[in-house]
């Protein structure tokens, strides 16, 4: 069972419970999603995560809103003294838990940003959350986000920049609170068709056989194919070749 965005985009509630059947009925998505393009946006992220947080002296804190299952934020354990990670699923924050019981100085609640009582945090983030949310609920939690900030602190986003997601044409209004220090675009046009063909190969031509599954799954997930895209992309598309966005805010 997916997410409807269109159907239940902006309910907290709904958008909880939609995540809960979704992580009930697969407990494995904490590992599930090993996508080459899906890598490479973690890999990013942290970079950023990492550059910034050097940035800050002595110890810091970072809350990661909408975690899901955790993963991200378990990495963020190596750069900070206390990591928090919330998400509005029930089911999220129970197998981020279960998978955290060994990381050090990292934990876990169910809620949301407006509920968070704590004010004091260096760094936020919000990977491929705001999104599911609508326009004003969009600005009602940035907004929050940015009184969650201590004076001077970081908040890292990425979003999918798709019209029905969150275009760059409104990314100056809808973070007016914030200064932009950096962004990060991913030219991934080609490359996602490219997936889109080749799964649409595999199901309806070969129908989803062992040897052209192992075949696609190399060929969309290799890196090298990958940059090939995306450079041809960018070179061929330009700005219209941008497919998602990490930028980075600072209060």
């Amino acid at each position: 069972m997916g997410f409807d965005l269109k159907k239940n985009s902006g309910n907290e509630r709904i958008i909880g419970e939609d995540f809960d059947n979704l992580y009930l009925n697969n407990e494995n998505l904490y590992k599930s999603d090993v996508r080459i393009s899906e890598i490479d946006r973690l890999e990013r992220t942290i970079a950023l995560v990492e550059k910034y947080r050097k940035k800050i002296n002595g110890k810091a804190k970072l809350l990661d809103v909408g975690c899901g299952t955790g993963r991200f934020t378990h990495s963020m354990s190596y750069f900070f003294n206390e990591t928090l990670g919330i998400d509005v699923s029930k089911e999220a924050i129970q197998l981020a838990a279960k998978n955290s019981e060994t990381v050090r100085k990292t934990s876990f609640k169910h809620t949301s940003i407006t509920q968070v009582q704590e004010y004091d945090w260096n760094v936020i983030t919000s990977l491929e959350v705001l999104y599911y949310l609508t326009r004003d609920e969009q600005k009602k939690n940035i907004l929050e986000i940015y009184n969650h900030l201590t004076p001077g602190g970081f908040f890292i986003c990425s979003f999918i920049t798709e019209k029905k997601y969150i275009p760059l044409n409104i990314v100056n209004t809808l973070f007016a609170e914030f200064s932009m220090v950096e962004s990060n675009y991913t030219y991934r046009f080609i490359f996602r068709k490219v997936e889109m063909v080749l799964f649409k190969v595999q199901k309806h031509i070969f129908n989803n056989s062992a040897f052209t599954n192992r075949i696609i799954s190399q060929i969309s997930g290799s890196r090298s194919i990958m940059k090939m895209c995306d450079y041809l992309s960018k070179l061929i598309l330009g700005k219209k070749a941008i497919t998602r966005a990490i930028l980075v805010f600072q209060k």
